[in-house]
């Protein structure tokens, strides 16, 4: 099939096609070696696969040395923030510190908007 990205045309009727094959409701379920069936049979399924995502269990493939080498960082990092005094920041440092962000909209890994730092007064929660 010889098709661009963008024909609309050929888009929907791929995703008519699939839609019409969606049809179909689902009545069976498996979890594990146990099959579900009907409505409740399903969210009975549900709700013993998420009980069993719960339980604690020992992952054999878990890195123990590393989540341990992990917790003494965490613990090093913490001890030197909580005994270091904050040392305020300067109007011309913050300035700084503003037109070096990334002028992207995206938001950073805190959730924080580059336009939140610019203009703070004019974005509500």
């Amino acid at each position: 099939m010889n098709s661009r990205s963008c024909d609309k045309k050929l888009f929907y009727k791929l995703l008519n096609k699939q839609r019409g094959s969606l049809k179909q409701v689902v009545e069976d379920l498996y979890v594990g070696e146990t099959l579900y069936s009907g409505t409740d049979g399903i969210l009975e399924g549900f709700k013993a696969h998420f009980e069993h995502l719960a339980q604690h269990s020992d992952d054999t493939d878990f890195d123990k040395t590393y989540h341990s080498q992990v917790q003494c960082e965490i613990s090093a990092i913490t001890n030197i923030v909580s005994n270091s005094p904050v040392i305020p920041v300067t109007f011309a440092e913050l300035t700084k510190a503003l037109k070096t962000i990334h002028k992207g909209k995206a938001a950073d890994i805190f959730g924080i908007h580059r336009a939140r730092c610019i203009w703070p007064g004019q974005f509500k929660n």
